[in-house]
């Protein structure tokens, strides 16, 4: 996946400030944080395996789509729209 970031000359200026390789540091924290959600994913969804007594499956790649498939884990956006909905309700 290629993510594109628009920055203002102003804003590249004050990371060239703060950094000497921003793009480093962005695509360093955006895969570090990605990877500690992918180990939390991982962790709940075993935990729903045991309990429901079905095959864990064998990568973290399918570990993942797993979760996601059968409900352990929801995106934020979609956990949003639930809290929102039970709020108003």
């Amino acid at each position: 996946m290629i993510i594109e970031l628009d920055l203002t000359e102003t804003q590249k200026k004050a990371l060239d400030f703060y950094t000497m390789d921003f793009v480093f540091d962005i695509t360093s924290m955006t895969l570090g944080r990605a990877n500690q959600q992918i180990d939390i994913i991982i962790e709940t969804a075993v935990q729903e395996f045991l309990k429901n007594n079905e095959p864990i499956p064998n990568s973290k790649e399918e570990i993942v789509a797993k979760a996601f498939e059968l409900g352990y884990v929801k995106t934020a956006k979609i956990r949003v729209e639930e809290r929102e909905k039970e709020e108003e309700a």
